[in-house]
């Protein structure tokens, strides 16, 4: 694996060993992605099958994520790996796991981002693999393969395969190309020489740039620029601050008609937008989901962060982390069930412009409790 650092390296060849070890003990493994999947999380769920049947064993995917909810190049893609790969819910999981079952979770390491109850969890038949920094809330398992030198953890999977001498057809390079752009934000994070190696053996796999990017893109002419005036809207109503350390920070939520619901990509997109500035991080907050959830529910507010790679950069995952969130240092999110989304707002405006005292930064989120 010459275009990995040793850490990376050795991370890679402990979770070789390890899986092989724990597959020749099992004869289920359920693969659990991160709730809201993106195409990281879909993209090494799809390998870790891959990796599945390539020693005979019966894999699933777990997720109660509702196509209906996905943007639709996602939606369009996720439904026609459903032809091929096993998807079930959290219900059908719960049916059919057995003592010897084995549970692989990707593309997160925290026990509040995953569809499933880490109660149910077996250390010893429990594999992590993730490229985001653990935090307080990380799942318990004494087989936890993180590295937070692989962009993401279709990078990892792609080192996992190659060195068991997996097949790796075209589609799956494919997709793995996918979640390494989107971990990447269009590969504009792909900050050292080995991560574009990564890529071009990607591409030496079959996987195609230009169709990736078009996974990207919105086809559909109107659409778009419904999507654009309701981001554009958004961003109007961007404040901004300075911190301890003279770096600029935005926050943006609409003020103007605070309990508008988005979805994901669109507080996603108006987070990416706002970091084209100068700016060394962005945050966006939203109401989401809160239509679908029934009568008595609780609002959804979800928080999208971003921050520019720099000397001085801001870690936003620590920040989403206060927030029950996570994600990567430039790149995070939270999702909480609160109906005060200006609450939120100065609760993130006070932490962002206090010092690094960990204990001023909790006083600020007792407002929340």
């Amino acid at each position: 694996m010459e275009n990995i650092s040793k850490n990376f390296e050795n991370i890679v060849n402990r979770l070789k060993t390890t899986l092989v070890s724990c597959l020749n003990e099992t004869d289920k493994v359920f693969i659990v992605p991160h709730n809201n999947m993106d195409f990281d999380a879909l993209a090494s769920s799809i390998a870790i099958s891959d990796t599945c049947s390539f020693y005979g064993i019966d894999s699933c995917i777990v997720t109660n994520d509702n196509p209906s909810d996905m943007k639709p190049s996602f939606r369009e893609l996720y439904l026609e790996l459903e032809k091929k790969y096993k998807f079930i819910d959290t219900d059908e999981y719960e049916r059919n796991k057995k003592d010897n079952s084995l549970v692989i979770i990707t593309d997160s390491c925290v026990k509040n981002l995953i569809p499933i109850s880490d109660v149910s969890l077996k250390k010893d038949k429990t594999i992590v693999i993730d490229h985001h920094i653990p935090d307080t809330k990380v799942i318990t398992s004494g087989k936890l393969f993180v590295s937070s030198e692989a962009s993401s953890a279709s990078e990892i999977l792609f080192y996992l395969m190659k060195d068991l001498d997996i097949y790796i057809t075209t589609e799956t390079a494919q997709l793995l190309l996918a979640g390494v752009y989107l971990d990447t934000n269009g590969l504009y994070f792909v900050n050292n020489p080995s991560g574009f190696k990564t890529i071009a053996k990607l591409l030496q796999y079959g996987a195609n740039l230009q169709d990736v990017q078009n996974l990207f893109t919105i086809s559909n002419f109107e659409d778009d620029m419904k999507q654009k005036e309701l981001i554009l809207k958004l961003l109007k109503c961007t404040h901004f601050y300075t911190d301890s350390n003279s770096r600029r920070y935005a926050i943006c939520f609409n003020k103007n008609n605070s309990d508008t619901v988005y979805t994901n990509y669109q507080l996603s997109e108006a987070c990416d937008s706002l970091l084209q500035y100068s700016l060394d991080a962005a945050f966006v907050i939203g109401y989401v989901d809160s239509e679908k959830l029934g009568e008595d529910h609780s609002n959804k507010i979800a928080i999208k962060a971003r921050s520019k790679i720099n000397e001085n950069q801001v870690d936003v995952s620590s920040i989403m982390q206060l927030f029950d969130g996570g994600g990567d240092s430039n790149r995070a999110a939270s999702t909480m069930e609160f109906n005060d989304i200006i609450k939120i707002k100065n609760c993130l405006k006070n932490i962002i412009k206090s010092t690094n005292n960990d204990r001023e930064k909790k006083e600020y989120l007792k407002i929340l409790k």
